[in-house]
């Protein structure tokens, strides 16, 4: 039915991105691209620069942060065994109290 009207919607969806790609520079995405990549060669760059201090409190700073999340994932954990514990416990009550026993006639 709209064959026509869709093929032409196509082709001008593939001329805006060819367009579109054409006024990209290479140059442009290198950059980008580069950006990500020296991250830890700027950062290193940066904390040699830091006077003895800075680095210290970097560093301290640093150690909160590690220890702030690994409490955070030992408290994920704790709290998943505690729900298996629960869920299982739970279920024993089931099995034992609840359940309806197969009648042996």
């Amino acid at each position: 039915m709209n064959s026509p009207n869709d093929s032409e919607l196509k082709r001008k969806l593939q001329q805006l991105e060819e367009q579109i790609n054409s006024q990209v520079s290479p140059k442009v995405k290198k950059e980008v691209s580069g950006m990500f990549q020296s991250f830890p060669g700027n950062l290193k760059t940066w904390y040699r620069g830091l006077p003895s201090s800075g680095k210290l409190v970097v560093i301290g700073v640093g150690v909160i942060v590690v220890f702030s999340g690994l409490s955070l994932f030992l408290r994920l954990v704790s709290a998943l065994l505690s729900l298996v514990v629960v869920g299982g416990g739970l279920y024993l009550v089931y099995k034992i109290f609840l359940e309806e026993k197969p009648s042996q006639d």
